[in-house]
């Protein structure tokens, strides 16, 4: 039912519509049935040794061809600009998309480069082994028996799998530490939508259980157990059905992605300032599950199972016409 894309799929194969064999679905245990719990804790450094940094290995140059579920293919790095983006990240021009719930349309007059996927648990702990990005050692979460709710980085085997628990600050550090930034909310939304507006990634079907990783928490559990899949946040790359029209995996559920809504970014925000999240989690209903809608947090210290994030950048190169 789910057949996974990983990145490394993505760099090698470079033809997403003609690969075969591609990594199968998770299958890891997910400890016992049931629903999964958010919640808000508070995050210390993370001891090296700890830490999974087997970041999954990215070719540089790698093109992407990816089709939606109508079978047209999605906007992602066509030949001509191949190498206009960093590897696994598309590219979306600049241009004019239709932006929240209103008819009109919201300029953007610039370019950039979005990730395909998810920051992975592997790639924010190589962040914390090369001490860009704190950690989490002293997370109770961390030595946790039932290991349902334990952040991913913490847990072997999953690398693969979306980083979680992250606060704002967390994830404004992994994306500079890439090189990278958090979107902007424009940025998010026009990459997870594409141009015409989309309320759902894929377009206007309604929202299931085999087109994101949602409905799987104690209140909204519409999709627990189904396809066999755990109820947390799980391996990037999962809903090949679900991809938005510039190529994006999960932009809804699995984690909900913070976003920079800052008017000045050279200011970083206090504790209590407001932030955004993009995209919904795992464990979130069907109110959450749309391009439109956005999860406005008490703060960039919250941080709970479903939070993560998704970088943009600038481009290698300008962009031919």
């Amino acid at each position: 039912m789910f057949e996974r894309i990983s990145p490394l799929a993505l760099a090698l194969c470079g033809l997403l519509v003609g690969c075969e064999d591609v990594d199968s679905a998770p299958t890891e245990d997910s400890g016992p049935a049931g629903a999964a719990i958010d919640v808000a804790i508070d995050v210390v450094p993370l001891s090296p040794d700890l830490l999974d940094v087997t970041a999954p290995p990215q070719d540089a140059g790698a093109v992407v061809e990816v089709q939606t579920s109508d079978g047209t293919e999605a906007d992602t790095d066509e030949e001509p600009e191949a190498s206009v983006c960093p590897p696994v990240m598309a590219w979306v021009p600049p241009g004019e998309f239709l932006f929240g719930p209103g008819p009109l349309a919201k300029p953007l007059d610039e370019g950039y480069c979005v990730d395909l996927f998810e920051v992975t648990a592997a790639e924010f702990n190589a962040c914390v082994a090369d001490g860009g990005c704190e950690g989490y050692e002293a997370w109770p979460m961390c030595q946790e028996i039932d290991l349902k709710l334990s952040p991913n980085q913490c847990v072997e085997g999953r690398g693969e799998f979306a980083a979680n628990y992250l606060d704002w600050y967390r994830a404004n550090s992994y994306c500079a530490w890439k090189g990278k930034r958090l979107p902007t909310s424009e940025q998010w939304e026009r990459a997870a939508r594409g141009d015409v507006g989309f309320t759902y990634p894929w377009g206007e079907d309604p929202l299931d259980c085999d087109r994101a990783h949602q409905g799987r928490g104690a209140i909204f559990d519409a999709c627990v157990d189904y396809g066999g899949l755990p109820n947390r946040p799980i391996e990037v790359g999962t809903y090949v059905t679900g991809v938005s029209p510039y190529g994006l995996f999960e932009a809804l559920g699995n984690v909900k992605e913070w976003v920079d809504i800052r008017e000045d970014r050279t200011v970083s925000p206090e504790d209590g300032d407001s932030a955004l999240s993009r995209g919904g989690a795992y464990n979130e209903g069907e109110w959450l599950m749309t391009t439109l809608a956005y999860d406005g947090q008490l703060g960039p210290q919250i941080t709970s199972q479903g939070h993560g994030v998704r970088c943009v950048s600038d481009p290698l190169v300008a962009p031919s016409d």
